[in-house]
């Protein structure tokens, strides 16, 4: 994003570097005043010089990556393990990334729209724009958030109503790429995530109770800082539930 009277609007950083922008609604920067439709419109550098349009979009799937299987904390105990062992997480998240790129099941065909999302948010110029939501059918479309969302909010909300084929990718890069992993610690984790989480529209799901070869809930406890903390190896059976609140 490209903030006004900063030193990236000016016309010198533009030529020096070659700069690209383009122009999209700020997330529920959108009403009607006076009769009148007021859009907040918001500059993005997409290219220069050194970083192409697809390298953009490029990164663009990487942050979606980082935001969902990081900072969400969902893959909690599944970092810390893979930490406890020495795995880089930055190289897992990668090739997490590589493999959505080419997943042909649900997880990748929801990557996929994310990515298409990202480009159809930007128009050239403002003017464009805002013909564009002039018209009645589009400008509802911001009403019904359609468009104008925050894409990293909207596809995380996604990712966790669609997380069992996340789960499934998970499992398949992380055995397929790391053969110090313990396959039967990592279905563990993988299923604890999975239940832990849950599914708060699913009403089959309201409570679940499920064995686990390890001790997963004092494991889930540990913070990320705690070092390499061992999971131990005991059988314990759990209950997971959705109450009222």
């Amino acid at each position: 994003m490209l903030l006004n009277d900063t030193p990236l609007e000016e016309d010198i950083t533009f030529d020096k570097y070659k700069m690209v922008r383009k122009y999209r609604v700020v997330p529920r920067g959108y009403g009607i005043y006076f009769d009148n439709r007021i859009l907040e419109i918001e500059r993005v550098c997409v290219q220069t010089k050194d970083l192409s349009f697809e390298d953009y979009v490029f990164l663009r799937g990487f942050h979606f990556v980082i935001n969902s299987f990081y900072n969400s904390d969902v893959f909690h105990e599944m970092i810390n393990y893979l930490k406890s062992i020495d795995i880089s997480i930055y190289k897992w998240l990668f090739k997490i990334h590589e493999s959505l790129r080419e997943d042909g099941g649900e997880a990748g065909e929801l990557y996929m729209s994310f990515l298409e999302e990202t480009r159809s948010e930007l128009w050239n110029s403002k003017e464009e724009l805002l013909i564009y939501y002039d018209q009645d059918d589009n400008y509802q479309k911001l009403i019904d958030e359609v468009c104008g969302a925050n894409l990293l909010q909207k596809y995380y909300a996604l990712f966790l109503l669609n997380i069992k084929p996340f789960i499934s990718l998970v499992d398949r890069v992380t055995e397929k790429n790391y053969h110090l992993v313990n396959n039967n610690i990592v279905k563990d984790i993988l299923k604890f995530s999975l239940l832990k989480r849950g599914n708060i529209f699913d009403d089959s799901l309201y409570e679940v109770v499920e064995e686990f070869g390890y001790d997963l809930l004092e494991y889930s406890r540990k913070e990320r800082d705690d070092g390499i903390a061992n999971i131990i190896k005991k059988k314990i059976v759990l209950k997971f539930y959705v109450d009222e609140e």
